[in-house]
C-alpha cells in the first residue's frame, strides 16, 4: 500500500510518522510506537496532537492518557470532557450524541 505525502507529517524526534495509524492501548504503548518515550514532554505534545487529530483513541487509551499525566494533550484536541446528564459519567460530548441519537 502506497502512503501518500498528505498522509505523512514530519517529526523533528522520527521523520515520517504515518498517520490512521495501529492504534495501541496504553498511553506507554503509543509514546513507544511514536519513538518518543524519552522525549521531553515539550517535544511530545505536538506529535501526540497530531496522531491522536487523525487516530480518535479508544476509551481505553484515553484512560490510559489521562492516567498517565497526557489528559491535557487529549483536552486541546477534543475539549474537556464533561458530565452527560443522561448518562451520569464523564463522556466527550460528541460521542454521548452518538450514543443517544
Amino acid at each position: 500500500m502506497a502512503v501518500l505525502p498528505s498522509d505523512l507529517f514530519t517529526s523533528t524526534l522520527r521523520g515520517a510518522i504515518q498517520l490512521r495509524s495501529h492504534q495501541p492501548e496504553t498511553a506507554v504503548a503509543l509514546l513507544r510506537m511514536l519513538g518518543i518515550q524519552h522525549a521531553p514532554v515539550e517535544q511530545q505534545k505536538p506529535l501526540l496532537r497530531t496522531w491522536l487529530t487523525a487516530n480518535p483513541p479508544s476509551a481505553g487509551l484515553r484512560i490510559s492518557l489521562r492516567r498517565n499525566g497526557y489528559g491535557f494533550v487529549l483536552d486541546d484536541v477534543f475539549g474537556r470532557p464533561t458530565a452527560c446528564d443522561c448518562c451520569a459519567q464523564a463522556v466527550w460530548i460528541q460521542r454521548c450524541e452518538s450514543l443517544h441519537r
